[in-house]
């Protein structure tokens, strides 16, 4: 049963602001991308074991909620795990299939035709405060100018929720990650997207020399949540389809179910030498070096926990 304490103040604008760009989720935004949400949530009070939900909620009554401050854990009905492996602490973010499921209806072409989730059980462990932005305000939000940045980076999560723990089951099965925790896995799959590759493209060299033309706005789905290609070592779990990752040295191909990518672990600068490009379509979780190093800055306790680091240029599938 849902247990509901007396509704404590949501801090100011300022302050949420602040917050959200500690999120892991929202950390390489700015201010004015997570303004929109900042204005729109609303603070609540759970008390223990307060039963957030314990199946497939429906898009028109499940919030978005991040965790203020306290534990909840989340039990998907197909992860193995043991009870409270997957825990989501300050800065975690839930709700995402009401996202994604609000972004079909609007025809959003970045939402993800995903089947339906697992059920999933959700109790808060101790007393919990968290954020919530309710369904009617996902339009205030979502379709508001600056809303874009923030709608992208929670639909490319959306398909990583679902997959987490297969991706984690990969993770554990390397040498680097073998000795890390599963919650410590579930926490740092919260900076890892999920992206979409589409078919590879010959390109003719142009016959003259031609200006350089402005970046147009690329699909964050496709080209990583920066608006542009993922360019440095990262590790990919390959959702659908075929992915091949190259750089300088040597090419990774993957196919569905397996993970890997070159340079990963490599303590060399590698800017701009990789490239990942799918034969026909492909989707893939994305954790790229840079994300892992920021939630390394974050819990010092992981790095400690990594398996030896420079000794091979890829994690093999």
């Amino acid at each position: 049963m849902r247990t509901l304490a007396p509704k404590p103040p949501t801090p100011d604008k300022a302050s949420l602001i602040r917050f959200l760009l500690t999120c892991p989720l929202f950390q390489r935004l700015t201010e004015p991308d997570v303004e929109p949400l900042a204005e729109r949530l609303q603070m609540h009070h759970y008390e223990d074991s307060t039963d957030l939900f314990s199946r497939v909620a429906t898009p028109d009554s499940t919030p978005l909620r991040l965790v203020a401050h306290g534990q909840a854990s989340w039990e998907p009905s197909n992860s193995s795990e043991q009870k409270g492996a997957w825990m989501l602490t300050t800065g975690s973010c839930f709700g995402l299939s009401a996202i994604n499921d609000w972004a079909c209806a609007k025809k959003i072409p970045s939402a993800w035709p995903a089947p339906d989730p697992a059920p999933v059980r959700c109790n808060a462990v101790g007393p919990l405060w968290v954020l919530e932005l309710a369904p009617q305000h996902f339009d205030d939000v979502f379709m508001h100018p600056q809303g874009n940045a923030i709608c992208s980076r929670l639909l490319c999560m959306f398909p990583t929720g679902l997959n987490a723990p297969r991706v984690v089951a990969a993770l554990r099965s390397t040498p680097q990650f073998s000795r890390v925790t599963t919650p410590k896995l579930y926490r740092l799959l919260e900076r890892a997207p999920t992206l979409a590759y589409g078919p590879m493209q010959l390109e003719q060299p142009p016959e003259e020399p031609e200006e350089p033309e402005e970046p147009e706005d690329d699909d964050p789905q496709q080209l990583g949540l920066e608006g542009k290609s993922v360019t440095s070592p990262a590790l990919y779990y390959v959702l659908e389809g075929q992915l091949t990752v190259s750089n300088d040295e040597q090419t990774v191909s993957l196919g569905v179910g397996e993970l890997g990518g070159p340079g990963m672990f490599d303590d060399s600068p590698q800017a701009n030498q990789f490239a990942a490009q799918a034969t026909d379509e492909a989707r893939a979780v994305v954790l790229t070096q840079a994300s892992l190093l920021d939630q390394i800055r974050t819990d010092p306790g992981l790095a400690r926990a990594l398996g030896p680091r420079g000794l091979s240029k890829a994690v093999d599938p």
